[in-house]
């Protein structure tokens, strides 16, 4: 009862409600089910009262209803399909306008800003946030945040048959998901392959888990503990990019027979079963008893309420061949089969499809009747006699006459045959593409033969471009073979046998099961122990990419197994052998990277990154035939405690046969060296150490598998420096390799900091002045200058230290044999000093190699350090810049340059900013050095610059006068997300430097807080093609996806 009590400043009054206390009540209780939701409106609602005095009456006070939005959420879309979603209000006054606020919706679609009404067709899957106001004639207006999805049609694999479109569920059976279900729990596991998702050309593999057959807990209610498994199933799935289809079963013996036919068909395990205390005896009870039939609806429809959310579930199956288990009549059986469907609709707010699987095609007009169904799924068996027909007529002797009659599509889920001895013929008519293929097993599932694997001798054949070879005695089952389009002509037979001892025994009448193979062990349980040993793919699939990575990985635990490149078209296929390996094995297929970049442009890549398994590879960039090669570098990052402590950037280089690095072993310093080999054979290494003395020590020798990388510190085998060194470290190689030199320092935080060095060839020119574009000293910088005799003899010269207003600082070096020397600035007083350093050789002295380090300091911890190769002085230079954020701001990134005049006459240094498709944005500027002089800046300090738009991404072209060339390097800034300055440097491209047909990232890392952002920049007048290749430490191609 609503209650509200007031007192009166004089006189006797009485009170009544305007609308009266039975409207009222009613009113209330339209829109409020409980107590609690009772109190809640009343604390919400005004209404009008009229006060009565025994002599007059004083004036009504009227409030209206406060002004809501109704839809908590709203229903999600299909690509392709019309979508209408009509916004309710509460409250307020007439008319309504209703407006998009913040974000926007998805393409193809709009809101009437009179009716609320979001209508149109989605053209492209997403996620669309935004937020919408709805705003009443007086002016108060309230607003609500939505987040609108868009699927990409749930359209199984599709075959076009000449009698119209069935779609394929690709599933193994028997499975049992993971392999490690708790007692008397039972998940069963399909994978499902769908079409092509969105714009990332990987295919969805999708998981179909079965549940509700032996389910804990009491009727009607859901097991906790139970369902958090199912959870983690589906947390696994998405953290694999994986899709589910939930799928809600009622199984018993078959025809609630007393024997046991399959372990899968228990119904007194049931809790809806009379011998767990539940209601019903059997399924067919179940469709006879309303109180059993509400209990079940009861219990779908809170897991369907509690899983809506997920955004990795694709739809809903209900029931798996409900035709078959029960003996109820053909309405009772459609009529649950429809309630069930109903209660889906009315607890998944986004409205996914439902399917409903069947055994047979009695039930099919019935479930015609009702639009709760989407697509229907058929199991077709052919039962009897001695089969020696077309394959077709297996699927479609069940669904031909039905196709298109009702306006569904036809979904197969299974099928399956009987064969009487002599065993025949298999006759396959390949017809239509299929888009992505598998093995097909067939077992004996009833019968004096269950448990044994058939294989189909005299090689293989395609149904419909499924690989049907299986040898069972050679364990060489094909999990996953990708073909190209096979030839719809002819037809072509194939001849079964049973395998092994068995093979040529009569079968009987014994009923097969065809179904596809999912697990790398057979389906046949005399065969647990046999490993999938080897595979061949080839691939055909649509869009313009020519060449696919292939990644195999354990679906237990995400860890990846093997992987290849297949190109498209590969005629016969490319073989891969797996190692020893036992499990549930799946697939994923990208892409190769494929790149077309503008003259004068650039392009941008990064890996996803995230917390997983950390993965450690190399790259390479080969450019099409014809085309240029680009210049490249990969930034990687370091997340340690989500906060980015460190960036060091790895340029793209050509193979060498040697090298020589600097070596530091020592307290917080460590040097690390990374080595890829992109050959097809393995690389012999040999390499030694060599002290300041120039005495060598620690040869050794270690061997690259082909098309592998190593990546170690010097101290780690296998290396295996010791502690305590300082010179440098020597390798040799018997074909081409890639290598990057890497220094590691722990901070006094604890924090790992990469800087990358140079890796010196084993040649040197003579007297040639190397230049350092950028020194800074003082006010918390301090800068190391290391150089590095390439050559097997002594080499002397000066360093000099060149900046604005300061004396120059001039030393001399002598080095030993093979040898390094170091030297660095005080990095005190509080102001910062900036210049250039110049590398002079002694008269007929060799040159040597080297690179600078600079650090930075704040509140006595080293927050930041980057290595500035040496650069050789140039006219026309390219460099990759990019802006975010407020500059300063946390998170924000600003690119600057270093730029030294080379030469001994002032150099008028011309700025120009393009756009990545090398578009110019308009932007120029000039700015001048003098002779021997040095300039650093941000972009957005440029002279004409101050206007950069925000965020850019984009090349500077830095250009001067020929007789006045200057060195210059790339300076990446950015604050970190607890407000440290990091520096990572960019090298700029020299025009005039001709590039390799080949350059190689010898060393990217992604996940486990890493991230590596790839950048290729065109320094030719023309654009440039190609692909980038990603591979493994063993040499596999690897999937990441690049964004």
């Amino acid at each position: 009862m609503l209650n509200q009590s007031a007192s009166p400043s004089s006189g006797q009054l009485r009170f009544f409600s305007r609308i009266g206390p039975v409207l009222l009540c009613r009113f209330v209780s339209t829109m409020a089910n409980t107590e609690q939701d009772m109190k809640a409106l009343a604390a919400k609602m005004t209404f009008a009262v009229c006060c009565l005095g025994l002599s007059a009456a004083i004036p009504a006070r009227t409030q209206v209803l406060s002004l809501t939005l109704a839809n908590t959420v709203v229903a999600s879309g299909i690509v392709g399909s019309p979508y209408s979603q009509t916004l309710q209000v509460r409250g307020g006054t007439l008319p309504y306008n209703f407006a998009v606020t913040t974000g926007a919706l998805p393409t193809g679609l709009t809101l009437n800003a009179s009716t609320g009404t979001i209508s149109g067709t989605p053209t492209s899957p997403g996620v669309a946030s935004l937020s919408i106001r709805v705003r009443d004639s007086v002016g108060t207006a309230v607003a609500r945040l939505y987040s609108l999805y868009i699927y990409t049609p749930p359209n199984l694999a599709e075959i076009t048959f000449q009698r119209g479109d069935l779609f394929f569920r690709v599933s193994g059976k028997p499975s049992i998901l993971l392999g490690r279900n708790p007692t008397g729990w039972l998940l069963e596991q399909y994978q499902t392959l769908l079409g092509w998702a969105g714009e990332s050309g990987e295919k969805i593999i999708l998981f179909h888990v079965t549940i509700g057959r032996r389910l804990p807990g009491p009727p009607g209610e859901v097991d906790e503990d139970w369902a958090v498994w199912c959870e983690n199933i589906f947390d696994m799935a998405a953290h694999n990019g994986l899709y589910v289809l939930p799928g809600f079963a009622v199984w018993s013996d078959w025809n609630d027979g007393s024997t046991n036919q399959g372990t899968l068909h228990f119904w007194d395990q049931n809790p809806y079963s009379k011998a767990l205390g539940g209601p019903a005896s059997s399924p067919t009870e179940l469709l006879q008893d309303t109180e059993t039939q509400r209990l079940w609806l009861q219990w779908l429809g809170k897991l369907v309420a509690r899983w809506q959310d997920r955004p990795n579930i694709l739809g809903w199956e209900i029931f798996s061949e409900l035709d078959l288990i029960t003996n109820a009549t053909e309405d009772a059986s459609v009529d649950f089969v429809q309630k069930a469907s109903k209660v889906i609709r009315a607890a998944d707010k986004r409205a996914r499809p439902v399917t409903a699987a069947l055994a047979g095609i009695r039930d099919w007009p019935k479930l015609s009747r009702s639009d709760a169904i989407d697509f229907l799924q058929v199991h077709p068996y052919a039962d009897g006699g001695t089969f020696n027909g077309n394959l077709d007529d297996l699927i479609l002797f069940s669904v031909r006459q039905q196709l298109g009659r009702y306006g569904r599509p036809v979904f197969i889920g299974e099928g399956g045959l009987s064969a009487a001895a002599p065993v025949g013929t298999l006759t396959v008519a390949p017809r239509a593409f299929v888009g992505i293929k598998q093995a097909i097993w067939a077992s004996a599932v009833s019968g004096s033969m269950v448990g044994r694997m058939l294989w189909f001798e005299d090689g293989y054949d395609q149904y419909h471009g499924i690989d049907l070879r299986s040898k069972y005695k050679d364990a060489s089952v094909p999990v996953a073979r990708f073909l190209q389009d096979v030839d719809p002509s002819g037809f072509q037979p194939i001849n079964i046998a049973l395998g092994d001892s068995l093979k040529g025994t009569a079968l009987g009448n014994d009923r097969l099961a065809l179904g596809w193979v999912r697990d790398v062990r057979s389906a046949a349980p005399d065969w647990p122990t046999r490993l999938l040993q080897s595979l061949t793919v080839s691939v055909s699939p649509p869009g313009p990419s020519q060449e696919w990575v292939v990644e195999f990985y354990d679906t237990d635990s995400g860890e990846p197994i093997r992987s290849l490149s297949v190109q498209r078209g590969s005629n016969g296929g490319v073989p891969i052998a797996l190692p020893p390996f036992e499990g549930s094995i799946a697939f994923k297929m990208r892409p190769v990277s494929s790149f077309t970049i503008s003259n004068r442009g650039a392009l941008s890549l990064t890996t996803p990154g995230g917390s997983g398994p950390t993965v450690v590879g190399s790259g390479r960039i080969q450019p099409s035939p014809g085309s240029t090669t680009p210049s490249g570098l990969a930034i990687f990052g370091f997340r340690q405690n989500s906060v980015l402590v460190t960036e060091a950037a790895v340029p793209a280089s050509p193979a060498i046969r040697s090298g020589r690095i600097f070596a530091e072993v020592n307290g917080a310093v460590n040097t690390g060296l990374a080595i890829a080999n992109p050959n097809n054979q393995p690389a012999n290494i040999s390499f030694l150490f060599t002290d300041a003395d120039g005495q060598n020590f620690g040869q050794g020798n270690t061997t690259i598998a082909a098309g592998g990388q190593i990546a170690a510190f010097l101290d780690q085998s296998p290396f295996n420096s010791g502690h305590g060194v300082l010179g440098t470290f020597t390798f040799n190689s018997d074909v081409p390799v890639a290598a990057v030199a890497l220094r590691g320092f722990t901070n006094e935080r604890s924090e790992f900091l990469i800087t990358t060095m140079a890796v010196a060839p084993l040649t040197a020119a003579i007297g040639e002045t190397v230049i350092f574009p950028h020194f800074a000293d003082g006010g918390g910088w301090r800068t190391q200058i290391v150089l590095v005799n390439p050559t097997d003899e002594a080499i002397s010269g000066t360093v000099q230290f060149i900046a604005r207003d300061v004396p120059n600082t001039l030393s001399s070096y002598a080095i030993p044999p093979r040898s390094s020397r170091r030297f660095e600035t005080s990095g005190v007083g509080p102001a910062v000093q900036v210049g250039s350093v110049w590398i002079t050789p002694a008269a007929n002295s060799k040159t040597p190699s080297g690179f600078g380090i600079f650090s930075f300091m704040s509140a006595g911890v080293t927050v930041s350090q980057a290595g500035v190769p040496a650069s050789p002085a140039g006219s026309a230079f390219r460099l990759y810049v990019e802006a975010s954020g407020e500059n300063g701001a946390v998170n924000s990134i600003q690119t600057g340059m270093a730029i030294a005049n080379a030469s001994a006459a002032p150099a008028n240094v011309n700025f120009e900013l393009l756009t990545l498709n090398g578009v110019p944005t308009g932007l120029v500027g000039t700015t001048s050095i003098p002779e021997s002089g040095h300039v650093a800046m941000f972009l957005n300090q440029i002279p004409g610059f101050s206007n950069v738009p925000i965020p850019f991404q984009g090349v500077l072209r830095v250009s001067t006068n020929a007789a006045s060339p200057v060195s210059v390097t790339g300076l990446r800034g950015r604050y970190n997300e607890r407000g440290d300055f990091l520096i990572t440097t960019t090298p700029p491209i020299n025009e005039s430097t001709s590039l390799p047909a080949e350059l190689f990232v010898s060393h990217l890392v992604d996940a486990g807080g890493y991230v590596t952002q790839f950048i290729l920049l065109n320094g030719s007048s023309t654009a440039s093609s190609g692909v980038l290749r990603l591979s493994s430490q063993t040499g596999q191609p690897l999937a990441l996806p690049l964004n």
